[in-house]
């Protein structure tokens, strides 16, 4: 279980381990996440209590599933603590191991430490994946969840300087009046990260 930056040569096997997962963007494209060499990082981001829990073998890791757990706005306007997870991968040759079992494990074992927050939990399922939630969740001591919400990712062209045309044209926002705006449109489910991960396309 990691609560800080990974040893050097765990950092390693992590990136390795990183590289060998996409997931879909659109009709014949791919991207994937680099935590970096602080895996970490993004969850300490984004919470006052922050895990990640990785399985390793001989060196080599196995799967992940990280936690964060962090103030929540419900829809009536209520802040209440949840646990955020993510990074729920295995190793397709583990898939159906043991693994996803040794992780649950430790996960459910730690968040028996959080009281406040373990019997509240979300996360996101990209589109496109191969197995969701509903069909390991039981093994692993979960509730069955439910979807909420559906999240789209847009990507916003940018440019600068000379290459600026009327079609970039960009706007100075108070962030009074951002924040109002956010909240406004915002139809009540999660709330963004204030970290971001590095995405590199394929």
């Amino acid at each position: 279980m990691l609560q800080g930056p990974p040893p050097s040569g765990l950092a390693r096997a992590l990136e390795t381990f990183e590289k060998q997962f996409t997931y879909p963007l659109g009709p014949g494209r791919s991207f994937r996440i680099s935590h970096g060499a602080d895996y970490t990082r993004f969850y300490r981001a984004m919470g006052e209590v922050a895990r990640v829990f990785v399985a390793e073998r001989d060196g080599q890791v196995m799967g992940t599933v990280a936690a964060a757990v962090r103030p929540l706005r419900t829809p009536e306007g209520r802040e209440q603590h949840s646990a955020y997870i993510g990074d729920l991968k295995i190793l397709p040759a583990e898939q159906g191991g043991r693994t996803i079992l040794r992780l649950g494990i430790a996960f459910l074992k730690e968040a028996r430490k959080h009281s406040h927050a373990e019997s509240r939990g979300f996360g996101v399922v990209m589109d496109g994946t191969a197995k969701t939630p509903s069909e390991y969740s039981e093994r692993l001591g979960f509730p069955n969840g439910t979807e909420v919400g559906h999240i789209s990712v847009l990507r916003i062209p940018t440019c600068q300087g000379s290459d600026a045309t009327a079609a970039h044209t960009a706007y100075l926002v108070p962030p009074a009046a951002a924040a109002q705006a956010y909240r406004a449109g915002r139809r009540a489910t999660t709330r963004c990260p204030r970290a971001t991960r590095r995405y590199a396309p394929s």
